[in-house]
């Protein structure tokens, strides 16, 4: 029970004991209190005291678990955007460095295996009206991570003399064009993302 919390309980009770007090010696002119308690009415007031406070705390418990778990999601969510970034930060800067294939690869394996952990996880849970829109955004997802892999791995080059992807000893290197389809591509799933926590904290 936090400080906030002790305090607004601790006032009406210190109110009514108080209360009590004074009127055992207040008179004003010829009105008196009177100081007698009917015992079944003090013992009502403390039933329904008792379980306002009851009810408060188990309320704040479900608030808080709520909580909890839409705070796991985020933060599995964060993983993949996490993972996200670093592929966005190697190929901006890709001229600099070099990138390696299988780290690569590796990044895009883990990002699937998460985002298949995330919509698993929702799927357990009784979405309600939201469950068609969840099950939108992982088939949205699905489609722009196979595109997202395809640009990242696809070293199909033929005969051109300045191919998009080139492979060469596990150091990759992607063309000005490949690397703006790259980053578009992880915006646009960035972007599902977002929205996908909205609808989370909706749950």
């Amino acid at each position: 029970m936090n400080r906030k919390r002790i305090i607004n309980i601790c006032i009406p009770i210190s109110c009514l004991v108080i209360g009590l007090f004074i009127r055992d010696w207040w008179e004003i002119g010829t009105i008196s209190l009177n100081t007698e308690i009917n015992v079944l009415d003090a013992i009502s007031l403390i039933a329904t005291v008792g379980v306002g406070l009851y009810i408060a705390k188990i309320l704040e418990k479900e608030v808080q678990d709520k909580r909890i778990e839409k705070d796991m999601f985020l933060a599995r969510i964060g993983g993949i955007e996490r993972i996200l970034n670093d592929i966005e930060s190697l190929i901006e800067s890709s001229k600099g460095i070099e990138i390696h294939y299988g780290q690569v690869v590796n990044m895009m394996h883990r990002c699937r295996i998460k985002k298949s952990d995330v919509f698993n996880a929702l799927e357990k849970k009784d979405t309600g009206s939201l469950k068609n829109q969840i099950n939108d955004y992982n088939q949205k997802l699905k489609t722009e991570f196979q595109l997202l892999k395809k640009s990242l791995t696809d070293t199909t080059v033929g005969d051109s003399k300045q191919p998009a992807v080139k492979l060469k000893n596990n150091i990759v290197c992607y063309s000005e064009e490949r690397s703006l389809e790259i980053l578009s591509s992880i915006n646009t799933i960035e972007s599902i993302f977002f929205d996908l926590k909205i609808i989370v904290n909706n749950l």
